[in-house]
């Protein structure tokens, strides 16, 4: 698995290369969002030492051409990531998870789930969420991958949102991940930068209704309106105005709800991704 392509990966390619293993490389960061690295020694990671190279998506395909500047990369595949069955077996009520949270239940619930860093655009969210005219309270819920959570805290404190935000800043298990699930009206992802996101098809699967930035990554599995919806990225007004058209019942919310699962559970099974890597494997 690949995302920072760094030294410590060069030398351990090199090494198992040597060793004369065969490599399969599945790379998730094309160019790595959120730590440093020589771009020059990803290019050679990504370039050499494996025996196959496997993304999650055409967009992610497209880009390590690029990265590389190899027109037609050797042995590159697309498969999709797969979805989290696992976890969305374990039921729960909407009431369970109220009460575990001890929430109100006469309130409406956005939910901004994963770790929280910079390129999640978890900043322009909490400016929709301002402009927003609707009633809802935030929850945000993950572990900071950054310093602090100050910079958030400034906005929340600039625009009297104190009463609206409910933190949740530290690693979510899958048991409390289900209940912010059930409990949630809607998830949103508005990140600035993105080549696939986990977060995405965990909520698909649980059947929510998926708010993300209109990145190529995003849009390759959602249809605006029919299994999810999309506003544009960086824009809090436009993410604003989606979620009030969400909340004024303005789309056919159980329908999207419904398409989303279908959807997650159709093309990320873990069953057809294991036999396309079964048969990548076999041909080596």
């Amino acid at each position: 698995h690949i995302f920072r392509g760094g030294l410590f990966d060069l030398f351990s390619l090199m090494f198992l290369k040597m060793s004369g293993l065969k490599i399969l490389l599945i790379v998730h960061d094309i160019e790595t969002i959120d730590t440093a690295s020589f771009k020059s020694i990803k290019r050679i990671v990504l370039s050499n030492f494996h025996d196959a190279v496997v993304v999650h998506n055409h967009f992610s395909l497209e880009k390590i051409k690029e990265f590389t500047g190899t027109a037609v990369l050797r042995n590159a595949h697309v498969i999709p990531h797969g979805n989290y069955s696992h976890i969305q077996k374990k039921s729960c009520t909407r009431e369970e998870a109220l009460n575990y949270f001890r929430l109100d239940p006469s309130q409406r619930y956005l939910l901004f789930f994963g770790q929280i860093k910079e390129t999640k655009g978890l900043d322009i969210l909490l400016g929709a969420l301002h402009l927003s005219k609707s009633n809802f309270k935030l929850i945000i819920a993950g572990k900071l991958r950054i310093k602090n959570f100050d910079v958030y805290q400034k906005i929340i404190d600039r625009y009297l949102l104190q009463d609206r935000v409910i933190k949740t800043l530290r690693f979510i298990t899958d048991e409390e991940a289900t209940k912010l699930f059930s409990l949630s009206d809607a998830v949103v992802l508005p990140y600035r930068n993105i080549y696939q996101s986990g977060v995405l098809l965990l909520a698909m699967g649980f059947g929510k209704t998926v708010i993300a930035s209109d990145l190529e990554p995003f849009k390759e599995i959602i249809e605006d309106g029919i299994n999810g919806l999309l506003f544009e990225n960086n824009n809090p007004e436009s993410l604003a105005e989606i979620i009030d058209d969400v909340f004024s019942e303005k789309f056919n919310i159980n329908l999207i709800e419904t398409n989303a699962k279908q959807f997650a559970e159709k093309n990320f099974s873990w069953d057809n991704i294991a036999e396309t890597f079964e048969s990548i494997l076999r041909s080596r």
